[in-house]
C-alpha cells in the first residue's frame, strides 16, 4: 500500500540526466518567449514547428533561466555522488512484484485520483463490454493507419494546390510515422468499487489525426455536431474553401476514429472519443448548440 500511496508518478531514484533536463528547460523558456512575443495575437500559429526561437525580451526571466541551469548543474553532481533512495527495499520488491502480475492491472481513478489495482478478467470484461455496443463501435479487418494517411495527405495536396492552406500547415497536418491509437479504461470507482464502470479513453498522441484534432481545437474553440460547426463558421467569415477543408477533416475525425485493443482494430462509429485534442470544443459546441435552442429560449428555465 505504501507504494501504491506515493503514486503512479512517483518512481525510484535514478540518476538524472543532466542535458535532458537543460533540453526542457530550454523547450519551457522558448514557449515564455513565444508568449511574450505573441502576446495580443487573436490566434494561435498551429502550423509553426520548432527551428524558431524568439530573441530576449525579459531580463528577469533570462536571469532565472541562468539560475536555473546553474541549478540543474548542482543537482547532477548530488544526484551522482548519492546514495539515497526513495523507496525502501520492501517498497522496490512490492513494486516489482505488482509489475510482474498479470492477472491484474492498474490505472488511475476516473475522478478523485485514486489508484485503482483491478482483476485483469474484470477490466477486460468491462472492455469488450463496451466494444460490443456495435451502437458506436465496429471491428475493422486491419489496419486503416495507410488508407487513412493517403487520403488525408491526398486532400493536403489539393488543399494546398488551390491556396486554401500553406505548405508550412499542409507540413504539420501530415504525419509520416503515425502511431497506432490505442483503447484503455479509466475505473469510475465513485459508482461501484466492487465492480466499477469504465470512462473509454483512446491515447492519440503522434497518431494520424492528432495534428488535424490540434488545428481544429484551435478554429473552433472559439466557437461547437457538424450542423452547428457549419453555422458557426459561416458567422467567422471563412472563405468557403477553408470551411469545406475543416468539416471533410472533422468528419474523418468523427466517422473514421479507430483504435487497437488486444490485437484488433476498431472504429467508432459514433460520438468522439475522450483522448483527441479536438473532442472538447465540439462538446462545447454542441452543449452551447443546445442552451442556445432548448434552455435559454424556454420559459420554463426563465419565468
Amino acid at each position: 500500500m505504501s507504494v501504491l500511496s506515493k503514486g503512479l508518478g512517483k518512481r525510484r531514484t535514478i540518476i538524472c540526466h543532466h542535458w535532458g533536463k537543460i533540453m526542457m528547460m530550454m523547450m519551457t523558456h522558448r514557449k515564455q518567449r513565444i508568449c511574450k512575443q505573441n502576446l495580443g495575437m487573436t490566434r494561435p500559429n498551429v502550423d509553426q514547428k520548432v527551428s524558431f526561437f524568439p530573441p530576449m525580451t525579459n531580463h528577469c526571466v533570462e536571469t532565472f533561466v541562468k539560475a536555473v541551469e546553474r541549478d540543474i548543474g548542482k543537482l547532477e553532481w548530488s544526484k551522482r555522488h548519492s546514495k539515497t533512495l526513495n523507496l525502501s527495499r520492501e517498497e522496490r520488491v512490492a513494486l516489482q512484484t505488482l509489475k510482474d502480475d498479470t492477472s491484474i492491472i492498474i490505472k488511475p481513478a476516473d475522478k478523485g485520483g485514486a489508484i485503482v489495482v483491478m482483476d485483469m478478467e474484470t477490466y477486460r470484461g468491462e472492455a469488450l463490454s463496451q466494444l460490443q455496443d456495435t451502437t458506436h463501435y465496429r471491428i475493422l479487418g486491419g489496419d486503416p493507419t495507410n488508407d487513412l494517411k493517403q487520403m488525408i495527405d491526398n486532400l493536403l495536396k489539393i488543399s494546398e494546390e488551390a491556396g486554401i492552406i500553406t505548405n508550412r500547415l499542409k507540413n504539420f497536418l501530415q504525419v509520416d510515422n503515425p502511431i497506432i491509437p490505442v483503447f484503455y479504461l479509466l475505473p469510475k470507482i465513485h459508482k461501484n468499487l466492487q465492480r466499477p464502470p469504465g470512462r473509454p479513453i483512446v491515447a492519440g498522441m503522434s497518431s494520424i489525426f492528432q495534428p488535424i484534432a490540434v488545428m481544429l481545437d484551435t478554429v473552433l474553440n472559439p466557437i461547437v455536431g457538424i450542423e452547428v460547426i457549419t453555422a458557426a463558421m459561416a458567422d467567422l467569415g471563412l472563405p468557403g474553401g477553408v470551411v469545406d477543408l475543416l468539416l471533410q477533416l472533422l468528419g474523418w475525425i468523427l466517422k473514421r476514429n479507430y483504435f487497437l485493443f488486444e490485437g484488433k482494430f476498431y472504429e467508432q462509429s459514433q460520438g468522439t472519443s475522450m483522448g483527441s485534442n479536438v473532442a472538447p470544443a465540439y462538446a462545447n459546441l454542441y452543449m452551447a448548440h443546445f442552451e442556445d435552442n432548448f434552455v435559454y429560449n424556454n420559459q420554463e428555465f426563465w419565468p
